[in-house]
């Protein structure tokens, strides 16, 4: 089902290709209206956003004029991810779908056997989702054939999965975290000696392997050797997303409706930004060297976290 929607005043600053600014319309909000979600699309053009009852909007940035498209999904949204290639939208939720973003706006239901999928990443060619189901099982879909490959099981719908940059490991956080090969198609080892009490959540890979945990922490292994390489200080509650800021050498995080924490593994400074407060999980924009996330308030914003200062409104409903 596809709706379009006029949602407020607009006003657009540029910086390249992307808006900086938009202001909506001022009006009480439905708790149901949180943001859960949020993606970027590889180029900043698209910015999707998801509630928790399901509803999906997907805006473009270069275009504010042009009404938001909507889509809405049945039950619980669980995770929101881009192709490469920018062309369409994964959704998972209790099934997995594809969203046609710079075609008709068609959707196609890739799974649809109700095994609640909790998170969904995209292999670096665009042609494989990774994810992990209800049970714990973490399993590669092919996106054309729809057919489902199982790595592993069990590990913790809790807990994330993605892909190594040059695509040829997964990582999968739960109560062990660990690192699959995909080319010997074997356990390539784990990140902890034991299974942990706390579960691992959110997974970042860049020079390392970062994973936040329910012990409010962000924790750092080497991809390499697996060794671990410290943690950083406790924010209040479970770490619900996590972001590497690009080449910076800082990480975000942040508990769901928390202030979002910095850490810098390099030299172990540590700051918090009070104000800014995400309801979803944390994007990185590489194009506007930022991050967005979701509000309360029924809002995506952008801000520049190292200088502490928010860059963009963007109401989603």
């Amino acid at each position: 089902m596809r709706s379009f929607r006029v949602i407020g005043v607009v006003v657009a600053l540029g910086l390249g290709a992307s808006v900086l600014a938009i202001v909506g319309l001022s009006r009480q909000r439905e708790p149901s209206r949180v943001v859960r979600s949020v993606a970027l699309s590889s180029d900043s053009r698209w910015l999707a956003s998801g509630s928790v009852n399901g509803g999906v909007r997907v805006l473009d940035l270069r275009d504010p004029l042009v009404p938001a498209r909507v889509w809405e999904f049945p039950g619980n949204l669980n995770d929101l991810r881009f192709s490469p290639d920018s062309n369409y939208l994964v959704v998972a939720n209790r099934n997995i779908s594809i969203v046609s973003i710079t075609g008709e706006g068609g959707v196609r239901v890739v799974r649809n056997d109700e095994a609640n999928y909790g998170a969904v990443r995209l292999s670096p060619d665009g042609r494989s989702i990774l994810t992990i189901n209800g049970k714990g099982a973490v399993q590669i879909v092919d996106r054309a054939t729809a057919s489902v490959r199982t790595v592993y099981c069990c590990s913790s719908i809790w807990g994330d999965v993605d892909f190594s940059p040059e695509g040829k490991r997964i990582v999968w956080a739960g109560h062990w975290p660990s690192v699959w090969d995909l080319r010997s198609a074997s356990l390539e080892g784990r990140l902890t000696a034991s299974r942990e009490e706390m579960t691992f959540g959110p997974v970042g890979i860049g020079d390392a392997i970062y994973m936040g945990s329910q012990d409010g922490r962000v924790h750092r292994w080497d991809l390499e050797s697996r060794r671990a390489m410290g943690k950083s200080p406790p924010s209040v509650g479970y770490v619900r997303s996590m972001v590497l800021l690009s080449v910076s050498g800082w990480v975000a995080y942040s508990a769901t409706g928390g202030p979002v924490h910095l850490w810098n593994p390099a030299t172990g400074e540590a700051r918090i930004v009070g104000a800014a407060r995400a309801t979803s999980n944390l994007v990185f924009d590489a194009v506007g060297d930022r991050v967005a996330f979701g509000t309360a308030a029924g809002t995506v914003e952008f801000w520049d976290l190292l200088q502490g200062r928010l860059l963009a409104t963007v109401p989603v409903e």
